[in-house]
């Protein structure tokens, strides 16, 4: 599996780089939303695309408040926007190194975001989000009062 790493906080985390439309750098103007939940930071032009930014950190209830440095766009769901504080790289990692999530000690809600744990002989391990699970999530705000209350 190829991932796209980045870091949030002490945590190492990231996708699968089949999800990935683009990386940027977030040099754009957020406009914020009033009475979104704090995940969703606004609005931003992207090349003429109105793009959702997305807070991962936020959303993983991770306090983690350094600028966004970088915007991760989506290549399934073209709107939307992930903001990352740093990007470590590109990883590949063998599916024997894979740990299926659900036998992590996470919180239950959450804990559906996150696909695998990646072990690695040298670093700290990459949490592997489920980004098709999280875009469901994101596409739907029928679903945001099941872990915000707005």
């Amino acid at each position: 599996m190829n991932l796209i790493v980045f870091t949030i906080k002490n945590y190492k985390m990231g996708f699968s780089i089949d999800y990935l439309e683009k990386i940027a750098e977030n040099d754009k103007i957020i406009y914020p939303v009033p009475l979104m939940p704090d995940f969703i930071k606004g609005f931003l032009n992207f090349q003429g695309r109105i793009i959702t930014a997305f807070d991962i950190a936020s959303f993983y209830g991770i306090d983690d408040t350094d600028a966004r440095n970088y915007l991760l766009i989506s290549k399934k769901c073209q709107n939307l926007g992930y903001l990352v504080k740093n990007i470590e790289g590109f990883a590949t990692v063998d599916k024997e190194n894979l740990e299926d999530a659900s036998k992590l000690d996470l919180d239950p809600e959450k804990a559906k975001y996150i696909k695998y744990m990646a072990k690695r002989d040298a670093g700290s391990p990459i949490y592997v989000i489920n980004i098709e699970a999280l875009e469901d999530f994101v596409k739907n705000p029928k679903n945001w009062g099941v872990i915000y209350e707005i």
